[in-house]
């Protein structure tokens, strides 16, 4: 507990379960001490870590966080449980003898304690940490070094139903092949400073534990967002007014856009950042943190741009010395055309885009969402040799007004736009955005399940060559190489917006040619791209060209392609 009287730290004291342990499961323990300190939350007062020596030899540095238990209540709700507690959560990666130390400092003493060591002996089935793909810098994969593809969907809060409905969602989601959720640490849902500048919301943390330790359970990476755009905007979803950092709340800052320069308020937030990744860098299902949400509707962003982008290097250079487990950062913008010069900064590992089909210029949609698609995947596969993520897609951006996703309620534009994605080369699908109004309702879960189990057993990252076709009424897209190919083929009639025209012309009498495989016998696969299965095969002798028939497509399909 704080003690405001100055006097040195005395540690009292660490707990914790076996020494014996299995690498990736999760070492935490409680460290106990007295201290001088008024706020836990600030490391200029009081900062405790400990350090970890490695049987590599690694020395590996983590922050402690103050921590407040939680119970849900009977009648709803939760109810703080206990008093706070300082705790420290660490992975260990490899199998051996650890040893590690413990250090506390308020300002004026430091204190350390060293002596303290536990076993690691065999491996747990827990994720794996997503690194960088050496192999191929358009994918990710695993520290382990296999490879990982992401099929995602935005899950980015709970609404009234609470966790109890959010894990519903996940459980549904990894059912079904989904993998990657994109989750905000927004105001009213996981958030930790918005009730008082540099002091932390315990309860929402504690929320946020409990979806990390369900992810972590049913398979689901995190790409962790950690600003939303509102919270800096009076004009985009504009949440100022609420805002502890503007100074007619008592903040320090009278406009928005001072947060990306004010030398205050970069300390205040490294000094949240420092907390975050003391709480749940440890987690394996934490696969990217995400400085912001749309950053570019904040305001004044044109004029403030250079900022920004200073901003974001010193923020993701920041979190790089923090996170001992070395995971990707990157950040989002809602209009494409003002990125500026962020992609290119070194320590933001993969670029992004959102993408919404309208209404824009006065009420206008663009009606082919894969021709959208193929334009954005080609600019960045051009300008970056990153990873690419589509993380928010949707037919109408709109939440009023009877939005034009009501009439899709089989799903067809986040289907397309998923095999699209998965087929040219980015590093996950389309995320869709309208989780508990749109997926949920009209459950089209399923559309993810069959894509995954195309996918099952596949290493994307081996495929280098894109196939992309133009034909008539046709197009044909996928990945390939001289003895394999997966490939998508729709009739480009079979858009989302078809649904409005209520009309979708079929094709007949199709004819696809292939070409750069290396001579041989091959096995093709037709698949039922809506239900994932298998609806016809066939083997074909190939002098370096492939050709398929097809005497009829309504929407579309899928194939495989592969030399046995």
């Amino acid at each position: 507990m704080p003690k405001y009287p100055s006097a040195q730290p005395k540690l009292l004291g660490i707990k914790y379960g076996s020494n014996i342990r299995r690498a990736y499961e999760k070492f935490e323990f409680e460290v106990k001490f007295d201290a001088s300190y008024i706020n836990p939350f600030d490391p200029e007062d009081i900062y405790v870590s400990a350090s970890f020596n490695t049987p590599s030899m690694r020395n590996e540095e983590i922050p402690a966080f103050y921590h407040v238990d939680y119970e849900e209540k009977p009648e709803g709700g939760l109810r703080p449980l206990g008093e706070g507690k300082w705790l420290v959560r660490y992975r260990p990666r490899e199998q051996g003898t650890y040893k590690f130390s413990v250090t506390i400092m308020d300002g004026e003493y430091k204190i350390s304690e060293e002596g303290y060591e536990f076993q690691v002996q065999g491996y747990s089935s827990r994720p794996r940490f997503i690194k960088l793909n050496i192999k191929n810098p358009k994918y990710f994969a695993l520290d382990d070094g296999s490879e990982i593809f992401f099929v995602g969907q935005n899950l980015c809060w709970h609404g009234r139903g609470g966790l109890a409905e959010y894990f519903k969602w996940m459980d549904k989601l990894a059912s079904n092949g989904v993998n990657l959720i994109r989750v905000w640490m927004a105001p009213w849902a996981f958030g930790i400073e918005w009730d008082k500048l540099g002091y932390y919301n315990m309860r929402e943390a504690w929320k946020l534990d409990r979806v990390v330790e369900k992810a972590e359970e049913r398979g689901i990476y995190i790409v962790l967002c950690l600003v939303n755009h509102g919270q800096f905007s009076t004009r985009v979803n504009p949440m100022w007014n609420e805002n502890p950092y503007n100074k007619a709340r008592g903040g320090i800052i009278g406009k928005p856009e001072e947060f990306f320069i004010d030398p205050r308020v970069k300390s205040l937030f490294k000094k949240r950042l420092t907390y975050i990744i003391a709480r749940w860098a440890h987690s394996p299902s934490i696969a990217a943190w995400e400085l912001w949400n749309e950053v570019d509707l904040t305001d004044n962003y044109e004029g403030n741009v250079e900022n920004i982008i200073e901003w974001h290097r010193e923020m993701s250079e920041y979190i790089k010395t923090l996170d001992i487990y070395g995971r990707p950062v990157s950040t989002s913008f809602a209009n494409i055309e003002k990125e500026g010069k962020i992609w290119s900064l070194d320590k933001i590992n993969f670029t992004q885009a959102h993408m919404y089909m309208g209404p824009i210029n006065g009420g206008r949609f663009i009606e082919d969402e894969v021709e959208a698609i193929i334009k954005v995947l080609n600019d960045r596969s051009s300008k970056f040799n990153k990873p690419f993520i589509l993380a928010e897609f949707g037919v109408d951006w709109r939440w009023y007004n009877d939005p034009l996703w009501k009439l899709d309620h089989k799903g067809l534009g986040l289907h397309n736009s998923i095999w699209a994605t998965a087929l040219l080369g980015a590093s996950s699908t389309s995320m869709s955005w309208w989780w508990d109004s749109y997926v949920e309702p009209y459950d089209l879960y399923g559309h993810y399940k069959a894509l995954k189990t195309f996918l099952e057993g596949e290493n994307l990252a081996l495929l280098r060559e894109k196939i992309m076709l133009n034909l008539d009424g046709v197009r044909v897209l996928g990945l390939k190489n001289d003895s394999k190919a997966l490939i998508w083929v729709q009739n480009k009639a079979s858009k989302w917006y078809s649904i409005v025209e209520d009309e979708i012309k079929h094709v007949e009498n199709l004819e696809i040619i292939l070409d750069g495989f290396k001579p041989g016998k091959y096995l093709i696969e037709h698949w039922d791209s809506f239900i994932g299965q298998i609806f016809k095969e066939q083997s074909v002798e190939s002098d370096g060209k492939i050709t398929l028939f097809i005497d009829r497509i309504e929407r579309d399909f899928a194939a495989k392609i592969r030399h046995f």
